[in-house]
């Protein structure tokens, strides 16, 4: 049971971040052509791509600590469960 929660919990996670990642990556473009920002389409390449690394790896940086938080979601509700 645990383990299909922290399954479930990383999936929709990971669904969110690359919702984040391509949205973030959307606004630079658009930030483009709207002249908010000025770079040629290599430096935007490059910063698309260090910004969604970036942001991948606080994910992975951060999954224990979310599976950690699940585990003890599940603890709690054995213990109530034996109450």
């Amino acid at each position: 049971m645990e383990n299909s929660v922290q399954v479930e919990v990383m999936t929709r996670l990971a669904t969110v971040i690359s919702f984040i990642k391509s949205k973030t990556v959307s606004d630079l473009i658009e930030a483009k052509n709207k002249g908010m920002i000025e770079l040629d389409d290599e430096e935007l390449k490059k910063l698309s791509e260090i910004i969604k690394t970036s942001i991948q790896n606080s994910f992975v940086r951060s999954a224990d600590e979310i599976i950690d938080y699940t585990n003890s979601l599940s603890e709690n509700k054995k213990k109530n469960k034996k109450k």
